[in-house]
């Protein structure tokens, strides 16, 4: 990955698909621009937004390409659907009856920090627990299962900067 090409046909992941501009050939206007259908903030990176893809879900026609990016865990009900980030397995969408719970681009993300308050200062914490407002989160793993009739997901991080983990349950009846 990473050779300027956003997507190729023996690539297994997607990282893009690159689309070009010319409004007309006088102008001189011409520019190249990749689009990646993503959930939760944009993300310029190629690499980062890439995702794994299989052609046995892809159909390609002229005019038309479908294909279903395998980076998203999503949970669906009678009412509701609920999707987690393979990336960064934060809960990126949150719907109830077609209402987006979540705004676009927003995340369910942990956070440790607060505002530190005059007894803070006092003491110094906000200098002695400062690791703690950009902990280096690092997905390890992500995983769903049933159980008991309810949807299971867990995620855990390695919290570099804390030494550190984290385990994040998320139990959907």
């Amino acid at each position: 990955m990473g050779d300027g090409w956003a997507y190729t046909y023996d690539a297994d992941k997607i990282r893009g698909f690159k689309q070009t501009h010319q409004p007309s050939p006088w102008i001189n206007d011409y520019g190249q621009f990749s689009i990646m259908p993503i959930t939760g903030k944009a993300v310029f990176d190629q690499d980062q937004r890439a995702s794994w893809f299989s052609h046995k879900a892809e159909t390609a026609t002229p005019y038309y390409y479908k294909v279903y990016l395998a980076d998203h865990v999503i949970v669906k009900g009678n009412n509701f659907v609920a999707e987690f980030n393979k990336q960064n397995g934060y809960l990126s969408k949150y719907a109830v009856d077609g209402t987006e719970m979540l705004k676009e681009g927003a995340a369910l993300t942990p956070n440790f920090w607060r505002a530190p308050t005059d007894n803070d200062m006092g003491a110094g914490l906000q200098n002695k627990y400062a690791a703690w407002k950009n902990p280096g989160l690092k997905l390890v793993s992500l995983n769903s299962k049933t159980e008991n009739d309810q949807i299971v997901v867990n995620a855990e991080y390695d919290m570099k900067n804390v030494s550190a983990k984290l385990y994040l349950t998320y139990v959907i009846n």
